[in-house]
């Protein structure tokens, strides 16, 4: 992927099994991002290929993702601060929705099997969550931290097999980092998602991923479990300078 003469990704490749939680690291300006845009289909790299239970998403445009079973977060959070709490989730779930646009304006009894499914999923993500007790609040009216679980509450309404995170705890407090980490893992548990996720904090990688790519200049530089990550002299140089 190039901007210009700047190469942001350069040969990465890399598989997520099935079921896994792997993380993304890499310093400020490795190309994390736009591999996330990459696969999100926000952005389209000029060589290489993408490939989702072996087939190209490359062709694909963004808004059809969803329904293919990726869904994603952002580092800058993308909610409407007038907009409830429930309903944010519940918008999530409309990609699970068949039935067409006559079918809604006649009320049909499978249109209304969907909606109450739909309540359904979007009452269960809230208790998942922890949000029950806003739901009809005003996503504008919340701290941070809850914000970024109604965010993760909508990317998980369509029922997503892959689920990106980018940056899931910035902005966060420790305590709230934590909390974070035990909700991506009870979630991975409970709705089996694969998840791939972009974050600066070993605590949290270590935690919850079971393998990690680290990243730096827009090349892979190292990949294998947080330990072996941690270990790594190339990542030990990526981040913290040259070792004596």
């Amino acid at each position: 992927m190039r901007f210009g003469g700047v190469v942001a990704l350069d040969d990465v490749s890399f598989d997520i099994p099935s079921g896994q939680i792997c993380g993304l690291l890499g310093p400020n300006g490795a190309g994390k991002t736009t591999l996330i845009n990459c696969i999100s289909r926000l952005q389209t790299p000029q060589s290489g290929e993408i490939l989702f239970d072996g087939q190209s998403i490359l062709s694909k445009p963004p808004h059809a993702l969803a329904a293919l079973g990726i869904t994603r977060t952002f580092q800058n959070l993308a909610l409407f601060n007038s907009m409830s709490v429930h309903d944010h989730v519940l918008a999530g779930t409309d990609v699970r929705h068949r039935a067409g646009w006559i079918a809604h304006a006649l009320a049909l009894p499978g249109v209304r099997r969907a909606e109450r499914a739909a309540h359904d999923r979007a009452e269960q993500l809230l208790q998942s969550l922890g949000l029950h007790g806003f739901t009809h609040r005003t996503v504008g009216e919340l701290s941070l931290g809850m914000r970024r679980r109604v965010e993760l509450g909508r990317a998980l309404g369509a029922a997503p097999r892959l689920l990106l995170l980018d940056e899931p705890a910035s902005g966060l407090t420790t305590s709230e980092a934590d909390s974070l980490a035990q909700t991506i893992l009870m979630l991975r548990e409970r709705y089996a998602t694969t998840v791939l996720m972009i974050e600066h904090r070993m605590r949290l990688v270590s935690a919850v991923c079971d393998h990690v790519v680290v990243l730096n200049f827009g090349c892979k530089i190292a990949e294998g479990t947080p330990a072996e990550i941690r270990r790594h002299p190339q990542v030990v140089d990526a981040w913290l300078g040259a070792r004596s």
